[in-house]
């Protein structure tokens, strides 16, 4: 199976009126979702606490965990 690619619109849960639309990787197992600074900033999204994260290298270090944010899937999805 390959990469799964979509267009989806990400919007803050805190501030409606905010909103993106940006092609992101699909991951149907994950937990958790990642997005660049810009974008968390284009959405107002809020600090709600900091975890350790271990790399693959085996490096860890403490990261920001930013929300709330609704996901929007804007095509259909094909098997």
């Amino acid at each position: 199976m390959g990469k799964v690619v979509e267009k989806v619109k990400l919007t803050s849960l805190l501030e409606p009126e905010k909103s993106v639309e940006v092609e992101a990787v699909i991951d149907t197992g994950a937990t958790m979702v990642v997005l660049p600074r810009d974008i968390v900033e284009k959405l107002g999204l809020r600090k709600m606490r900091e975890v350790k994260v271990r790399y693959a290298n085996n490096k860890v270090e403490t990261k920001p965990i930013y929300g709330v944010v609704n996901i929007e899937l804007k095509k259909g999805v094909s098997a």
